[in-house]
């Protein structure tokens, strides 16, 4: 039941780490995941996708021949803005802000290790970067609207957020669990 203003918070957190979990996992599409991993796992390891630790790599790329730009690098840096935004709400220690940089960085390599030896992926440094800088971006957004807007303004912003996340959750959920019966 919810009781308070940080309970509704803690919800909110919850829904959108299932969202992001679902976004960079799953990449919104349990099905193709599936057939992407099969296929890379099954590749001789000379021509599987190997790390990218040269951050920036692509965006050079682009910059040298003008040939493609990924939006991946924009996508990465909004999906951890939410999560520094909730997550500064929840901690209360002086030192939050470094901790949730952290929680940001450790998060986002363990998705990157993730879909390196899941095959869904690769790993890209460039990512990780990203994730950081949105990070980055919630906490300072945060700070803000804390500042700038009044507490009715944010619990109407909880709210929003809520409106979003709960139809998400379950259009997610209801899709995993389709994809997993399917397996069976």
């Amino acid at each position: 039941m919810i009781k308070n203003k940080l309970d509704i918070r803690k919800l909110i957190l919850i829904l959108y780490i299932t969202f992001m979990l679902w976004v960079i996992v799953l990449k919104c599409n349990a099905d193709w995941v599936v057939e992407v991993a099969i296929y890379n796992l099954e590749q001789p390891i000379e021509t599987r996708i190997f790390p990218n630790i040269i951050p920036f790599y692509h965006l050079i790329k682009f910059f040298k021949s003008g040939e493609w730009f990924e939006i991946d690098y924009f996508l990465n840096v909004i999906i951890y803005i939410p999560f520094a935004f909730y997550l500064s709400y929840l901690l209360k220690k002086e030192n939050k802000n470094k901790i949730i940089i952290l929680i940001s960085l450790i998060s986002s390599i363990v998705f990157e290790l993730f879909q390196l030896f899941s095959g869904v992926g690769g790993l890209d440094s460039t990512d990780t970067i990203c994730n950081v800088s949105g990070a980055i971006f919630g906490i300072l957004l945060f700070k803000f609207m804390n500042q700038y807007f009044s507490k009715k303004f944010l619990d109407y912003f909880d709210i929003g957020c809520l409106v979003i996340l709960i139809p998400t959750f379950i259009f997610t959920s209801i899709s995993t669990i389709i994809f997993f019966a399917n397996l069976m």
